[in-house]
C-alpha cells in the first residue's frame, strides 16, 4: 500500500475494510482511517482504474459498486458506478474483456433464496461505464474471477453459496455478453464454494 517492499493486508471486514500496514516484518498496525479506507465492502479489487500508475480500489456493497481512486497515497471518497436495486451485491473481478486496454467490472449478485443478474461494468474511459446485462442461471451467487487468455478476460461464474447452480464462463462479443456453461448444476448436485486460479 504504502511502496516499503513489505506486503500489506487489505481485509474486508464484517463492518469495514481494515488494512494492516507491515511495520517493516516487525508487525502490522491496523491504519484504514489514515488511507481513507472506512467504508464496508464484500469484495474487493486492487486495480489502476485511472492509468496514473497508482492502485485504486473497486468495491461492491449489498447496494451497489464503487471506485475509490488513490490520489497521492490517501483515498478519495467512493465514487458510485452501479447500483444494485436492491440488497445484492456479493462478489466481483477485474479485467480487460474487450480487449480495449481499460479494465471492465464483473459484478455478480445474490440473494438468500435467488440469484438476480449480474452485469459487466464496461469501461469507456474517464471513469464512464456502460452496464451490459448477464442473464440469471439457477442456484445463488457464489463468486467471480477474472481469466485472461491472450490479452482478453473471461469471467469464470460459480453459482451455487445457497443453491445448487452451474459453473459459467462469461465472454463479451460485440453482440453482448456471451454464457458457457462448464458445468450444469442438475448434474452437479453441489454446491459451489470459492475459485482459486493456479
Amino acid at each position: 500500500m504504502n511502496n516499503d517492499g513489505y506486503d500489506d493486508a487489505l481485509v474486508c471486514g464484517t463492518r469495514r475494510l481494515h488494512l494492516y500496514v507491515n511495520q517493516a516484518g516487525a508487525g502490522f498496525v491496523e491504519r484504514a482511517a489514515t488511507y481513507g479506507l472506512t467504508y464496508f465492502y464484500a469484495d474487493i479489487r486492487l486495480v489502476d482504474m485511472d492509468a496514473d500508475s497508482d492502485l485504486d480500489i473497486v468495491g461492491i456493497n449489498l447496494k451497489n459498486v464503487h471506485l475509490l481512486e488513490n490520489s497521492g497515497g490517501t483515498y478519495k471518497a467512493p465514487k458510485v458506478l452501479a447500483f444494485m436495486g436492491d440488497d445484492s451485491g456479493s462478489d466481483l473481478a477485474v479485467g480487460d474483456a474487450d480487449r480495449d486496454g481499460r479494465t471492465d467490472i464483473f459484478a455478480q449478485r445474490s440473494l438468500v433464496n435467488a440469484n438476480p443478474d449480474d452485469f459487466l461494468l464496461m469501461n469507456l474511459g474517464g471513469s464512464s461505464f456502460t452496464r451490459v446485462a448477464v442473464p440469471a442461471v439457477g442456484g445463488s451467487g457464489s463468486d467471480v474471477q477474472a481469466l485472461t487468455s491472450n490479452g482478453r478476460a473471461s469471467f469464470l461464474v460459480l453459482n451455487g453459496r445457497e443453491i445448487a447452480g452451474p459453473t459459467q464462463l462469461i465472454d463479451v462479443s460485440p453482440e453482448g455478453a456471451r454464457r458457457l456453461v462448464l458445468e450444469d448444476a442438475l448434474h452437479a448436485r453441489r454446491r459451489q464454494g470459492v475459485v482459486l486460479l493456479i
